[in-house]
């Protein structure tokens, strides 16, 4: 796989893949024998099925066979299928699925969703942003409202979270992609749709209104007013906002799990949550 795409070109990622080796008869066995002893391919598929996927692609220098077993679809689809035996296995190329097991693309992308770093990561509202941080306090646990559920994987045990007074700080997040080359070149194929999701609560006593806020865009350069084009002549499209409210009625309590997907390809997300109370992103 060798990446033609300048350091300073943030376009769309294009990649080209190098195609499978042809093998001629006299190397069909080449690969395959290990002190004279002959392994059929498919056993050797099944051995480095098992190798960690981090370090499997370095195999592919072994020779032309390894190469096409490395960069197959059957070898990545049965990694897939042992390691998410739940999941159902979708007809997708090799490296969708090495994107998914070496990298955190497909993981959650929010740093410090619950606030256990302080403000780290977050940029709070720039209009009187002194004022804002003291207002936008973290709390371990919340005081007012029930504590955090338990069984939520991606609070990785953290019990703290984001509380605001009766203001109505602006809190953001910016998750930039157009360094991740392979991820962007998968966006662009296969358009994947963008799970995003927040946790929310508010005092007993209190009525709450959240605001949750997912912008797309195709330049890391661009500001909060700005709508443009794709950089990609093939297939321009506009970013669109995403913007939904949730109001929480007074004596209730519990946490609100509040999902949105965004079924737009965009390189850069910007996630914003306008709260008057308890909050943890995930």
């Amino acid at each position: 796989m060798r990446n033609v795409v300048s350091q300073t070109d943030y376009s769309f990622a294009d990649f080209k893949f190098l195609q499978h080796f042809e093998i001629s008869n006299e190397d069909a066995t080449n690969g395959l024998c290990f002190q004279e002893t002959y392994i059929p391919e498919e056993m050797l598929v099944n051995i480095l099925s098992w190798v960690p996927p981090a370090i499997l692609l370095n195999l592919s220098l072994v020779c032309k066979k390894w190469n096409n077993i490395v960069k197959s679809n059957r070898l990545w689809r049965d990694i897939h299928k042992r390691k998410k035996a739940n999941c159902k296995l979708k007809r997708l190329p090799w490296y969708v699925y090495f994107s998914y097991h070496t990298t955190n693309s497909f993981k959650n992308l929010i740093n410090n969703g619950n606030g256990q770093e302080h403000h780290k990561h977050w940029k709070v509202s720039r209009k009187n942003m002194f004022h804002y941080t003291k207002k936008l306090q973290i709390e371990n646990p919340p005081r007012g409202t029930d504590p955090l559920p338990s069984n939520v994987p991606d609070f990785n045990g953290h019990t703290s979270c984001f509380v605001t007074s009766s203001e109505n700080p602006r809190l953001a997040q910016e998750i930039p992609l157009f360094k991740k080359r392979l991820l962007c070149y998968i966006m662009r194929e296969f358009r994947p749709r963008i799970y995003c999701s927040a946790w929310m609560a508010s005092r007993f006593d209190n009525e709450s209104v959240h605001q949750l806020m997912i912008k797309g865009y195709n330049s890391p350069d661009c500001n909060n007013d700005s709508l443009i084009f794709c950089m990609s002549k093939e297939k321009p499209f506009l970013c669109e906002n995403m913007d939904k409210s949730l109001i929480r009625e007074q004596w209730k309590d519990g946490w609100d799990l509040w999902n949105c997907i965004h079924h737009q390809k965009i390189l850069t997300l910007k996630k914003q949550g306008y709260h008057r109370k308890q909050l943890c992103f995930n």
